[in-house]
């Protein structure tokens, strides 16, 4: 240890909390806790120690890796290379960007430093004041704006909205700090921090939307940035909303400052921030010249094929063909009586597997026309639904782009010009988690399927799916079958005192729910039981009438009621299960969920055993 207490580099704890960020100190991890964290991430707080003082720290989301894998553990020894200081409600604070652990835990901690913090002799800074709320004013600033130009190297007037001096700022440059210019990582800025200005790449890019409340009518726009650090969304409302809807291009690389900051709400935002932004008044959104030195957007495809091992509702990346185009087809919203245009397109890919996707409003009308000439669409940001198997949901945060300039889109036509077209492409649905029937030839009995706990995949996201041949034997009654859900999104309504039902994430409300199964169901074979979800495709497979009309059968007619829900019992039935391991109060446990359901084709499954027989003759 006595080696080690020689290299810690002496008296930088105190050059860190001043602002000297020109030298990469080897210091020691004095503590280390996980805090909590409302984004669901992991985020850790340690102490970081030169021997003499010692300083609180936050470690950036990009080095949990480190914590996860036990590389970065209390104790050791560590060079920091990239960090800044924070003040936060009059303490220092360090956020860590990168190091390199130097050394595993040792024995002890070297020395007895001293909290910078609360060590007698150093006066505490005084508190900046906390963040203002962003008043109604700031967040719906009006601004007109004229067209700014792209290149930072020719110096201009800045562009600022016409029509007076209020409004956000657009304009060409980067203020320069001291002779050089100057950001902060995306990661390290709050709330209590007064000046500030960040540099990042535009990843995201929601479309421009028009929203309604008990103060009036409004427009809205979002988009998320990003650079080595992290992400962080930002917000502009009315004439903003419509002026930066226009000037922000997904992939530019722009500099923000003067922006309110807010504890991010994690319902409704992806990026790795615990704040998000919101443009005002004084705000500054200007181009860069990109120079490389942030990375460029990264695309996660999953292919169409793919779909169905994916976990429902989690947020994908899709590149596709076009294949059809449907008309636009009008629609009236039951909750507030707008016009809603709607259409769907099929998109497919090299699996040879194709998809639906639904586009609304403005995306149905100007997105894609018809499908002449096939071209390519990037889907950034769908959700995974499964409605009737497998689907694709397209949302308000969603990017999509036709025949985008990427690599993996030219290959991919040039797969479809050369063989696609004449490929006759199946439904994703046709083969959810490889298939049922004719178009899956594998079946596990019960017991097979339970002893799958065992196995590490288990502890994949996306648990392990299999195929059983089971007798349904009792539906449980002693709770509900179903749940009142939003006609728009399925999630769960409660009643409202207006007489109405609330979706209390969005705060609309709507006259009727629409009801969506959740049944818990015993199945049985000669090897064992196993209790199984069915949600609500795989419910109306085995019950043959939605959770809705079951719902006034319940109230008028009673016996038709419980003679449907007996008729699936004691029938055999293919299955296909996801299971999927989680913890419930620190109990591990296996959840099984029917993904689909239908009763046994004894043609089919008489060929599946005479294949299953010939296995065993060999």
């Amino acid at each position: 240890m006595d080696q080690w207490d020689s290299k810690l580099t002496k008296e930088a704890v105190n050059r860190m909390v001043s602002g000297d960020t020109s030298f990469q100190p080897v210091v020691q991890i004095a503590e280390m806790r996980k805090v909590p964290n409302q984004k669901g991430s992991d985020r850790w707080r340690c102490q970081i120690s030169d021997g003499g003082h010692s300083c609180a720290a936050m470690l950036a989301s990009q080095l949990n890796e480190l914590v996860k894998n036990n590389e970065l553990q209390n104790l050791s020894i560590v060079q920091l290379k990239e960090f800044i200081a924070n003040t936060i409600q009059g303490r220092k604070v360090l956020v860590i960007l990168n190091l390199e652990v130097q050394s595993p835990p040792l024995p002890q901690k070297i020395g007895n430093p001293l909290d910078i913090n609360g060590k007698v002799g150093v006066p505490r800074p005084e508190p900046t004041p906390k963040p203002a709320v962003p008043s109604a004013e700031a967040r719906e600033a009006s601004a007109r704006s004229s067209e700014a130009q792209d290149n930072p190297a020719v110096k201009r007037e800045p562009w600022r909205p016409g029509g007076g001096s209020s409004g956000a700022i657009l304009r060409v440059g980067a203020e320069q700090i001291g002779g050089s210019q100057h950001f902060f990582p995306i990661m390290s800025i709050n709330p209590y921090q007064n000046r500030w200005r960040i540099r990042g790449r535009v990843t995201n890019k929601g479309s421009l939307r028009k929203y309604q409340n008990a103060r009036g009518e409004g427009q809205v726009m979002s988009f998320e940035i990003a650079d080595d650090s992290g992400s962080i969304k930002v917000a502009c409302f009315q004439d903003m909303a419509k002026q930066m809807s226009s000037k922000i291009v997904m992939g530019r690389t722009y500099t923000i400052a003067k922006a309110n900051l807010k504890q991010a709400d994690a319902r409704f935002n992806r990026c790795t921030s615990e704040w998000e932004m919101m443009l005002n008044n004084d705000s500054e959104v200007e181009p860069f010249e990109d120079d490389g030195s942030i990375a460029q957007i990264k695309y996660n495809f999953v292919t169409i094929g793919g779909l169905g091992a994916m976990e429902p509702g989690s947020f994908l990346d899709v590149l596709g063909v076009v294949i059809e185009v449907s008309d636009i087809v009008e629609l009236t919203s039951r909750s507030t009586g707008d016009l809603l245009l709607k259409r769907s397109i099929t998109l497919t890919d090299r699996s040879e597997k194709s998809i639906g996707l639904t586009l609304w409003g403005d995306l149905a009308q100007n997105l894609i026309s018809t499908a002449e000439g096939n071209p390519i669409l990037l889907c950034k940001g769908v959700r995974r639904g499964d409605f009737q198997g497998v689907s694709l949901d397209s949302l308000r945060s969603s990017f999509f782009e036709l025949n985008p300039a990427l690599d993996e889109a030219f290959a991919l036509k040039g797969w479809y010009d050369a063989t696609g077209k004449s490929v006759k492409v199946e439904s994703v649905n046709n083969m959810v988690g490889g298939g049922i029937g004719l178009n899956d030839t594998e079946r596990l009995t019960i017991k097979e399927g339970m002893e799958l706990k065992e196995k590490d995949q288990m502890n994949d996201p996306k648990g392990i799916v299999f195929t059983i041949r089971a007798v349904l034997t009792m539906i449980k009654k002693d709770r509900d079958l179903w749940y009142p859900a939003d006609p728009e999104t399925n999630k769960k309504l409660v009643p409202s005192s207006t007489g109405k039902w609330r979706n209390e994430v969005t705060s609309k409300e709507y006259d009727n729910p629409n009801y969506r199964y959740v049944l818990n169901v015993n199945a049985q074979d000669h090897t064992g039981t196993m209790w199984l979800s069915f949600f609500d495709e795989a419910a109306q497979a085995i019950i043959g009438k939605s959770a809705m009309e079951m719902s006034d059968l319940q109230e008028f007619r009673e016996n038709e009621y419980e003679r449907l829900l007996e008729a699936p019992l004691l029938k055999p039935y293919v299955l296909r299960v996801r299971a999927k391991q989680d913890t419930w109060q620190d109990e591990v446990r296996v959840k099984y969920q029917v993904l689909k359901a239908s009763p046994v084709d004894f043609r089919a499954e008489s060929s599946v055993l005479m294949e299953e027989i010939g296995k065993h003759l060999q």
